[in-house]
C-alpha cells in the first residue's frame, strides 16, 4: 500500500527542487540573453548537480510508486484518502508549473542560441564553425577548419 505521508513529503521536496532548478534556469536564460559566456561556464558545475540532484528524486519517486507504475499521478490522487488530497493534488499542480516554466524558460533560451549560431554560420560561410546542432541537442556536423586560416 502506498504511504501517503511519504508521497506528501517527497512531492514537497520535488517541488523544492524544481524551484531551485527553475532558479538556476532563469539565471542562465539571464547569462544567454547577454552573452555572458564566461559566467555560464562557471555555472556548468551547479547544473551537473542539479542534474545529479534530479535523477536521485527520479530514483527515490520510482521507488515510492514503485507498485503505481502504470497510474498516472492524478489516478493515484483521486485514489488518495480524503486527507491527502488537498496536498497532493496542489504539489502536482505546483510541479506541472514549474516545469512548464522550466521547459518555456529552456525553449527560449535555445532560440536565441540558434539565432545566434545562424548568424555565426553565415558569417563565417556556413564552414568554420566548430558544430552545429539540431533542436533536440543532437550533433548535426562537426568542423575543425580554423576560420582564420580558412580565407587564407
Amino acid at each position: 500500500m502506498l504511504d501517503y505521508e511519504q508521497l506528501v513529503e517527497f512531492i514537497n521536496e520535488y517541488n523544492a527542487h524544481y524551484r531551485e532548478l527553475l532558479s538556476f534556469e532563469t539565471e542562465k536564460f539571464r547569462l544567454v540573453a547577454t552573452d555572458d559566456v564566461e559566467a555560464l561556464n562557471k555555472s556548468l558545475s551547479k547544473e551537473q548537480a542539479l542534474i545529479m540532484k534530479s535523477g536521485v528524486y527520479e530514483k527515490k519517486r520510482f521507488e515510492i510508486l514503485k507498485d503505481y507504475k502504470d497510474k498516472s499521478f492524478p489516478e493515484i490522487i483521486e485514489g488518495s484518502p480524503e486527507k491527502y488530497k488537498g496536498q497532493l493534488n496542489s504539489g502536482y499542480t505546483e510541479l506541472k508549473r514549474l516545469v512548464f516554466r522550466i521547459k518555456e524558460i529552456n525553449d527560449n533560451a535555445r532560440e536565441i542560441i540558434s539565432k545566434r549560431l545562424s548568424v555565426l554560420e553565415g558569417v563565417s560561410g556556413g564552414g568554420g564553425f566548430i558544430s552545429s546542432y539540431d533542436n533536440e541537442g543532437n550533433k548535426l556536423r562537426s568542423e575543425k577548419v580554423n576560420t582564420l586560416n580558412k580565407d587564407v
